[in-house]
């Protein structure tokens, strides 16, 4: 129940639960649950930005597992521990435990969690400046991928190492990773990555001079990104059928296995005659169920951890975990070269009677609608994740008010037409959204002093007759 609070963004209600499993779990001595209830905890405390509590909470996973051996599990904690510490921009704490998981996978022989670890890595040497040390752990982790014949990292890998060449200047090198790996991205089936693809030759071929290139590379991406939105408007459905007859079938499946089992075990006890064997099977056959019970909890411990991902299941876009780390890492740029950053927060007028009116399956494609309405409309430069319920935030680097005003009306004019081809929407209803904005000053301190001005002047907006932007008033 914690957990499904926790996928719709419900996250005060997703602590409640994952308190109550942690009571249970502790009641009842199961170290299994105790850990997956404080990782689930973690989590919570990591989406609300309490990155330090996060971080206590994964440290008493860590402390339970270690003594279990898991070292897969292990091997996980330490890479969100990590990734919790690249957020809060303490790299040498990050840089420690992604080594720590990148250790412990090598023990177990994991190439692909080396890999995973080599990937993180990478990320925080170009966090550090150290460009030379980052291409070296994406060349790593590329090998392994391309062995492994794992595509889609084999392709993220390549991107980010064509992005540190480009750090470097060497342009025409980053160009050839991009080549190489050109059909790979044409054949993804994550149209998103296809479009991140296209954008990032895009920006290469600008900075080498190479407008026209440049310019293609653009437009296929934003083809990618339109091609995206109607795959999966007519996807979704589909999927939620396909997945449900694949659970009842898994389902059915169990218990004509149960039925076997049962059958098996009566045909042995009758078949027996022999007090003392009987009593030896019996010793044997329930240390088998112990050790499978263990098995089976470490094994649901390792699939619950795997599941903690960085994009929202619904819309497709990034979550507020995914924004809120471009965010800090862009804020403290930003104000440390003290150039202009803008913070906005959206929020859909009145969504809960869409939901009440139409339904909320009309309710969740207007919100994949939204998502891609933001992913469409913001520069190459801007960034935007689904924040909570029906809110999205956005980060802008060198916007002015202009440009503030020309998002909210291409968002708006963007809603306005994809909403006309809902069915079960009439056409003389109208769904609009208001936005608060709020641009970095020199008495900002901290991105959530920013993120707490923007939602000031979002109040502002919804309070003064919603269907507009508000930027820079403090209410």
């Amino acid at each position: 129940i914690s957990q499904s609070f926790y996928i719709f963004d419900n996250l005060s209600l997703s602590l409640v639960f994952a308190q109550k499993s942690l009571k249970l779990a502790k009641d009842n001595n199961d170290k299994g649950g105790e850990a997956l209830a404080l990782n689930s905890i973690g989590s919570i405390y990591q989406a609300q930005r309490q990155l330090d509590k996060s971080i206590e909470y994964y440290l008493q996973v860590l402390n339970i597992i270690r003594p279990l051996g898991d070292k897969i599990s292990i091997a996980l904690v330490y890479s969100n521990v990590g990734a919790n510490y690249l957020k809060l921009n303490k790299l040498v704490l990050a840089k420690e435990h992604i080594e720590q998981s990148l250790q412990l996978s090598v023990e177990i022989n994991d190439e692909v969690g080396a890999a995973y670890a080599h990937r993180i890595l990478a990320e925080i040497e170009v966090a550090n400046l150290m460009h030379d040390k980052a291409y070296t752990h994406l060349l790593i982790a590329l090998d392994v991928f391309e062995r492994f014949k794992n595509d889609h990292m084999r392709l993220d890998t390549s991107m980010g190492l064509a992005g540190v060449l480009s750090q470097q200047q060497k342009f025409d090198d980053a160009i050839k990773v991009l080549n190489s790996v050109h059909k790979a991205a044409n054949e993804h089936s994550q149209r998103l990555m296809t479009a991140s693809y296209y954008n990032l030759v895009s920006m290469v071929e600008k900075d080498r001079e190479n407008y026209a290139l440049a310019l293609s590379a653009l437009e296929r991406a934003r083809e990618e990104e339109r091609d995206l939105y109607e795959q999966e408007k007519k996807s979704s459905l589909q999927s939620l059928i396909v997945k449900y007859e694949a659970n009842q079938k898994d389902a059915e499946n169990k218990l004509l296995q149960q039925d076997n089992e049962l059958k098996q075990l009566r045909i042995v006890e009758q078949q027996s005659k022999n007090t003392i064997l009987l009593l030896a099977f019996g010793f044997v056959l329930v240390i088998v169920i112990v050790i499978a019970l263990q098995l089976s909890k470490q094994l649901k411990i390792r699939n619950q951890f795997k599941l903690m991902a960085l994009h929202d299941e619904l819309t497709g876009g990034p979550n507020r975990r995914s924004i809120l780390h471009e965010g800090e890492s862009l804020f403290e740029q930003h104000r440390n070269n003290k150039e202009s950053f803008t913070v906005a927060i959206l929020d859909i007028d009145h969504f809960k009677s869409v939901n009440d009116t139409f339904g909320h399956d009309v309710g969740d494609r207007v919100l994949k609608i939204f998502s891609d309405a933001c992913c469409s409309c913001l520069g190459d430069d801007d960034h935007y994740g689904r924040f909570g319920g029906e809110e999205w935030m956005l980060v802008l680097e060198n916007a002015n008010e202009q440009y503030v005003h020309n998002i909210f009306k291409h968002i708006n004019v963007y809603l306005a037409d994809a909403v006309r081809q809902i069915h079960e929407i009439p056409k003389k209803t109208t769904i609009t959204f208001s936005l608060g904005a709020a641009q970095l000053s020199a008495d900002d301190n901290s991105l959530c002093q920013l993120i707490k001005r923007a939602d000031l002047n979002l109040y502002h907006a919804k309070k003064t007759g919603r269907n507009k932007y508000v930027m820079n008033v403090n209410c």
